[in-house]
């Protein structure tokens, strides 16, 4: 969806205040665009960056997170959010956001987990690790050690 008129031009407004790195300047934009449009998805996704910009790694994921909810139909907003959920160490925010992510794509929790295992982490035990499938549809640890994550038969190995 299109934001309006005013949205629109806050949002132009912030994204050059941050594209010359005038981050707080941006940052109180884009607070005034939230509040005016509390599900400005665009909003909140640029203020994740600026979070990021300035070395707040929690804002900046909750930010992001905001910003998918509101743009719930964007698969990549949710994979972009898992995984920097994932790498900060918000494990449940993670995995949520790799569920919306599987919603939205129509694909199921083995393609998730494997786009989650390239980045390196077991989604189904959060075990940082380098995996991939064997024949029987298992996950299993590239370097031969025990068997993660969920099997065909919907069952977690380990």
């Amino acid at each position: 969806m299109t934001p309006p008129p005013q949205i629109r031009n806050l949002l132009s407004h912030a994204t050059g205040l941050y594209a010359t790195g005038d981050l707080q300047a941006a940052k109180e934009v884009v607070k005034d665009i939230i509040r005016l449009d509390g599900q400005s998805a665009q909003g909140y996704t640029l203020l994740s960056h600026i979070h990021e910009d300035m070395g707040n790694a929690k804002e900046a994921a909750n930010a992001l997170y905001m910003g998918a909810l509101h743009a719930s139909r964007d698969a990549a907003a949710w994979l972009r959010a898992a995984r920097m959920a994932r790498d900060i160490g918000f494990e449940q925010q993670a995995l949520k956001c790799f569920d919306e992510y599987a919603r939205g794509t129509g694909v199921g929790w083995l393609i998730v987990g494997l786009s989650s295992w390239i980045r390196g982490i077991c989604m189904s035990c959060m075990k940082e690790a380098s995996c991939m499938l064997n024949t029987e549809g298992r996950g299993r640890y590239t370097n031969g050690g025990d068997f993660c994550c969920m099997g065909a038969d919907g069952v977690v190995g380990h």
